[in-house]
């Protein structure tokens, strides 16, 4: 499979500045799909990237959607930027496949 962007993996100690790091780097040119460990750090990231002018959003259930998973499928078709947690990593292959995080 040939990726047409780079793809980052920052696997550091705890406490090393890995998401200060990260949010130091968003720009609002690019398009990001974030993975964090935990619910706090994705409101974090959410947050700090929302006071540099950048709109990220995470996957959420709501009347419209069955679950995450659905929202989650819904936010990629729309190009959205994405944080959520690991738990959802799975998930991102049938969203992949389907082409959703390609050109």
């Amino acid at each position: 499979m040939y990726l047409r962007h780079p793809v980052r993996v920052v696997d550091r100690f705890c406490g090393s500045g890995k998401t200060t790091e990260l949010i130091q780097s968003l720009s609002p040119r690019k398009q990001y799909l974030i993975i964090a460990p935990y619910l706090s750090e994705v409101s974090r990231i959410i947050q700090k990237a929302k006071e540099r002018g950048i709109t990220i959003v995470e996957p959420l259930c709501d009347k419209k959607d069955k679950n995450k998973h659905s929202n989650l499928l819904q936010l990629a078709r729309a190009r959205q930027n994405i944080c959520t947690t690991h738990a959802m990593y799975p998930r991102l292959f049938e969203a992949a496949k389907a082409g959703l995080f390609a050109d």
